[in-house]
């Protein structure tokens, strides 16, 4: 997938990303909700745990977005394939600490998944870490003929 509109399409049709971290020499995977704006991803999380703690001493990232298509079977198990759609996105985290910053990001993630216009107080924006990411490089991939 090379068509940066298809990219964006899958990337909005995905429910969950998937972020990678490098933990020194330890992956860590992490599904999570996000929001979308073109040139970064929006995630929320606890104000404490080892994303942040990742991403305080190594704010690079990877996020993985997917949709699965369906099995076409094969006469042999060697002969079946997946149809699938996937971006890799690669970027630079930062940890928002501006309350406008982290409404704003949290809003985007409330109206991703629900119907709900939130605007966010004092004591909301201090419960939650709130995670911008500014997209470096977009990937697509397709396979099994999809």
């Amino acid at each position: 997938m090379k068509n940066r509109r298809q990219i964006d399409a899958l990337i909005e049709r995905s429910r969950v990303c998937r972020l990678a971290l490098a933990d020194g020499d330890q992956p860590y995977v992490v599904p999570m909700n996000f929001a979308y704006s073109g040139d970064c991803v929006y995630l929320h999380a606890a104000r404490e745990g080892r994303k942040l703690e990742i991403l305080a001493w190594n704010p690079k990232v990877c996020l993985e977005f997917d949709e699965y298509l369906e099995i076409i079977p094969g006469e042999t198990a060697c002969d079946t394939a997946c149809r699938y759609r996937s971006v890799l996105a690669f970027g630079k985290a930062v940890i928002l600490e501006d309350p406008e910053e982290k409404n704003r990001g949290l809003q985007l993630i409330t109206r991703r998944y629900t119907d709900h216009e939130a605007d966010f107080d004092e004591q909301e924006l201090a419960s939650v870490a709130v995670i911008r990411i500014s997209l470096t490089e977009l990937t697509g991939k397709s396979g099994g003929g999809g």
